[in-house]
């Protein structure tokens, strides 16, 4: 009885006869249009950024975007986060997957700033196949020199160091940012003309690593210009893991560099220069 509603004829004794009803074909032959249905897209970036980097630095950011429009983002789709204006440096953006309207995601961000100081246009922005669809957020930067660092760092039983050290600097996060090792002190002052890869303004731990010392460390806030005055070093450290453990405790016996560590503070030149010789 519904057979006049059907596309497909139900029962076709000539093979050479049409399988469908006209009213197939001729919904089949309307012209149809992708459907494509303009939609609000806007995204809102909840994390802030810094408005001074350093120049050639690299750095790792985290944009904490909600997706506050009517589009789902989604990459096999063609939504992506991009730089308006393409910057000179190396940079990636992680991709978007399934983030519909109120829901919130991260998008990792490495960028590697140029080296000329000024200012750049960072601008984010959101792309659906390659077309800007929305500003996310107006990022302009102004790129300034890597700030110096001038250290103080002092041996047991207080007298100044002189030798080489590894100094680290470390984020919030526990996170390596830089590294300068063969710093050279001398007369317990050393100096790193310039430390890439922070933030001015922002706190950040120095660790200072000399071998068969334990490792001294100080909280700062890095600014154009930087002083980090170290604890006094205290010799114990016979395996360099940086820290004093039970096993240190047995390799002092077979460490001569170990009891050279205490040594140079407890000992007059003359037998000290005895002693190294021999």
């Amino acid at each position: 009885p519904f057979e006049p509603f059907s596309f497909k004829k139900s029962n076709t004794s000539d093979t050479n006869a049409q399988p469908f009803h006209d009213q197939y074909y001729a919904v089949r032959d309307i012209p149809k249009v992708h459907g494509d249905p303009p939609q609000t897209e806007r995204v809102n970036v909840l994390s802030p950024l810094p408005a001074q980097l350093v120049r050639g630095s690299r750095y790792s950011f985290q944009l904490w975007l909600k997706n506050t429009g009517q589009s789902i983002l989604h990459k096999p789709d063609g939504y992506s986060i991009d730089f308006i204006k393409k910057p000179t440096g190396d940079f990636l953006f992680s991709p978007l997957y399934n983030v519909e309207p109120n829901d919130s995601t991260i998008v990792n961000l490495t960028l590697q700033v140029g080296d000329e100081a000024g200012t750049v246009d960072y601008s984010i922005g959101l792309f659906k196949n390659g077309q800007l669809k929305t500003v996310l957020f107006p990022w302009v930067v102004v790129l300034t020199d890597p700030p110096p660092m001038q250290m103080n760092l002092s041996i047991f039983p207080g007298r100044p160091y002189t030798g080489k050290a590894t100094i680290q600097v470390i984020d919030e996060n526990g996170l390596l940012l830089y590294e300068e090792k063969d710093v050279s002190f001398k007369e317990g002052l050393g100096l790193i003309t310039q430390v890439k890869g922070v933030l001015l303004g922002q706190p950040y731990k120095i660790v200072a690593l000399v071998d068969f010392y334990l490792p001294r460390e100080q909280n700062i806030i890095v600014e154009s210009d930087n002083t980090v005055v170290f604890e006094m070093l205290i010799p114990g450290d016979a395996n360099n893991d940086g820290k004093f453990t039970i096993e240190d405790v047995f390799l002092m016996p077979a460490s001569k560099q170990l009891y050279r560590s205490f040594l140079p503070s407890l000992m007059k030149p003359n037998l000290l220069a005895f002693l190294r010789r021999g």
